[in-house]
């Protein structure tokens, strides 16, 4: 099938029609990627510190 810029147009406005009322929802879960990041970040490096008797690289247990 040979897509036409129009037919990508028709499309892709149908997308945005379809999911723009779900965008702020997105848009609150990017906001807390950080948070939720550094939250797995400070729990890998506290269970390395445990498994490898504060050893000083946190990912000690995740490389081997």
């Amino acid at each position: 099938m040979t897509v036409t810029k129009k037919r990508f147009d028709i499309d892709a406005a149908e997308i945005l029609d379809k999911y723009t009322h779900q965008l702020p929802n997105y848009f609150d879960k990017l906001a807390q990627l950080p948070d939720i990041l550094f939250y797995f970040m400070k729990e890998v490096a506290l269970r390395s510190r445990a498994e490898n008797h504060d050893s000083p690289n946190p990912f000690h247990s995740l490389i081997g």
